[in-house]
């Protein structure tokens, strides 16, 4: 299963990243710092990092696109991995929340 979707998972996760150009990943670490030690979690640190980034409309589609697609295969691979679980250790996961 590793070999079927780590090559999957890394070219999804590289289109995502492409998004990006140099000054903006500079801007999105800096912020991402900066927020962190501001204490901010959660929606409210990727909103201040969202906000230091300022993409493009183009860009925004782009990083939506990659995003979905990303999160599709993320749930392609939780699939795969829970169906090799004991029944115990099902239980054991904790459900995704609903955004």
């Amino acid at each position: 299963m590793k070999t079927q979707y780590a090559t999957k998972l890394a070219d999804a996760q590289k289109k995502v990243d492409e998004v990006f150009t140099d000054e903006q990943r500079a801007a999105r670490q800096a912020a991402r710092k900066e927020a962190a030690a501001a204490g901010k979690k959660g929606k409210e640190l990727q909103a201040a990092i969202n906000a230091a980034v300022q993409l493009t409309d183009e860009q925004r589609q782009k990083r939506g696109d990659a995003e979905k697609e990303l999160k599709q295969l993320t749930k392609e691979v939780r699939k795969q991995v829970v169906a090799l679980l004991t029944d115990e250790q099902k239980l054991q996961i904790k459900p995704k929340k609903k955004a």
